[in-house]
This record gives structure tokens, sequence and C-alpha cells, in this order.
């Protein structure tokens, strides 16, 4: 698959997330929360996929720190995961103390 089709599948499903997250927020459930789950998931994939493409080292190093950022996010919702007894129960997990944060500048470095 073509690098700009890679980066448009991430974008839009990082705009997918995002709305998951507003929808989370009003609600933190867990229902609620697989849908970011389902989005980062995509993504998460998707910049597995760009590892093979050429890439600048700025870019590169943005790609594997928003990598890493989403695999520990994903530990902690499987962590948080196993806890719940209802879907509608309140889903809520702190940050890791050494959590990477998210990659704001990721779609300006990729030209998104």
């Amino acid at each position: 698959m073509d690098k700009r089709i890679k980066l448009k599948f991430i974008y839009h499903n990082m705009t997918r997330s995002n709305r998951a997250y507003q929808m989370y927020k009003n609600k933190p459930t867990y229902y609620n929360a697989c849908h970011i789950y389902n989005a980062n998931k995509i993504i998460y994939d998707s910049l597995n996929q760009l590892l093979i493409d050429d890439l600048t080292e700025e870019q590169l190093q943005e790609v594997i720190n928003y990598i890493f950022h989403l695999e520990k996010w994903f530990i902690q919702f499987d962590n948080e995961k196993n806890k719940i007894k209802d879907i509608e129960e309140t889903f809520i997990f702190q940050a890791f103390d050494d959590h990477i944060p998210f990659p704001k500048n990721f779609l300006k470095i990729f030209n998104l």
C-alpha cells in the first residue's frame, strides 16, 4: 500500500478516535472506551506498516513514539477491562508514570 494512502487511513482513524474520545468524555463507560480502542488498533497496525516505508529520522521517531504510546494505552485498557463486570460501568484509567504522551506533532510532521 502506498505511503500516502496509509497516512490518509491513519488520519481518518485519528479523527474517528478523537470523535470516540469526545463521546467517552461525556460518558466514560467501557463500551464508549471500546470505540477508542477499535480506532486505535487500526492506527497501531497502520503505523507498523509505515515502518517499511522511507521515512525521515523525525518521521521515524514520531511513528515509534506513537506506537509506544498506543502499546502502553492498550496495556492499561486491557488491565482495566479485566476488572469490569458491566459494560456500563465507569471505565477510567490513569496514565503510567513513564507514559509517552500523545504525539501532537504527528499530523504536522507528515503534512496532513
